[in-house]
């Protein structure tokens, strides 16, 4: 992992790598339905970020045709409840959130 440099000049772990803990993960997968579902603000502000992302990056030179299958608890290929994203089942909050 590589370090960054802070707004002081120190060298950190980027922020990133503590988001993810000590999982094995080495990617963030997100359903759309799921970001369709978030208050609009919060997607608008997402995009943004994206966008600004993609404008950083030599997005040509980035292989990124991935193919997503989801696993159940045991390990084994499960179907996607949010495989259709015209038709996603009903999304749980934690609290009402207004799109």
């Amino acid at each position: 992992m590589p370090m960054i440099k802070d707004e002081h000049g120190h060298y950190v772990e980027p922020p990133f790598h503590a988001w993810f803990g000590l999982t094995y993960s080495n990617y963030l997968v997100i359903p759309r339905s799921i970001l369709e579902a978030m208050p609009l603000d919060w997607q608008n502000s997402m995009i943004a970020l994206l966008d600004e992302a993609r404008d950083k990056l030599d997005t040509d030179k980035i292989q990124d045709r991935y193919s997503v299958q989801l696993h159940g608890s045991d390990g084994k290929y499960v179907p996607d409840p949010f495989a259709n994203y015209r038709h996603p089942p009903v999304i749980p909050f934690k609290h009402r959130v207004e799109a």
